[in-house]
């Protein structure tokens, strides 16, 4: 992940040191993106800044201070800021640093000596990397609410400083109300149901008579038997 990155030394102690670093850096993040011997304001737009301290790095250098205007710059606008202590130097106390510069003991120093130079520079090129992830990380936060290109905000996104609107939530249909309940037929009190007799079938065969004329009812009387001469006793 390429970064640009601006060293800042003590041209009377650690020259040396500092060009065989920016040499080292510029074969792993590109000769562009190392910088050095620049205008102090210029440590302020990069995405990390490496603060080599050697042995009398506190001795005070005067009102113009390069060293101290470039860590001055890159606190100031948020940049980190990693101490690399040069040939066993140790790192100043909070105590010792003036206020402007008392961000600087705030992260674990690197180390950088003359016994195994290559692997410091193996060691730094980790913590490099890592504090460049963490610097664009930050940077491409506030970054997605800033127009684009061309001057207008995605469609997609809010104005800033306003939610979008929300959405009306679908409507639902009113429940079915239950049908009212139908009052059970009133039963007469106990003792007083009688049996129903029970019901006789009709026969479905029916025998028919024949209807009887209308008109007077005439009685035939029939013939008794015919009475004989009369006996007469005998004397």
């Amino acid at each position: 992940m390429a970064g640009r990155i601006f060293v800042s030394y003590g041209r009377a102690e650690t020259a040396p040191q500092a060009a065989w670093l920016c040499d080292r850096l510029a074969e792993r993040f590109g000769r562009h993106q190392v910088v050095k011997d620049a205008d102090p304001a210029a440590a302020g737009s990069c995405d990390v800044l490496l603060a080599l301290i050697g042995r009398y790095w506190l001795t005070p250098a005067g009102p113009d201070d390069v060293v101290r205007q470039e860590i001055e710059s890159a606190l100031a606008h948020g940049v980190p800021v990693i101490p690399v202590l040069v040939d066993g130097a140790r790192m100043p106390a909070p105590g010792e640093l003036p206020p402007s510069l008392a961000g600087l003991a705030q992260r674990p120093p690197s180390g950088l000596g003359a016994a195994s130079p290559e692997l410091d520079v193996s060691r730094l090129v980790q913590v490099l990397d890592q504090s460049i992830a963490e610097r664009q990380a930050t940077q491409a936060g506030p970054a997605r609410d800033q127009p684009t290109v061309t001057g207008m905000a995605p469609s997609w996104a809010p104005p800033p400083g306003r939610a979008a609107p929300a959405r009306p939530a679908p409507a639902r249909p009113a429940p079915a109300r239950p049908a009212p309940a139908q009052p059970a037929p009133a039963q007469p009190p106990p003792g007083l149901t009688k049996p129903m007799p029970p019901q006789r079938k009709s026969s479905s065969r029916t025998t028919s008579r024949p209807a009887r004329p209308a008109g007077p009812t005439t009685t035939t009387r029939r013939p008794g038997p015919t009475p004989g001469p009369a006996r007469t006793a005998s004397a």
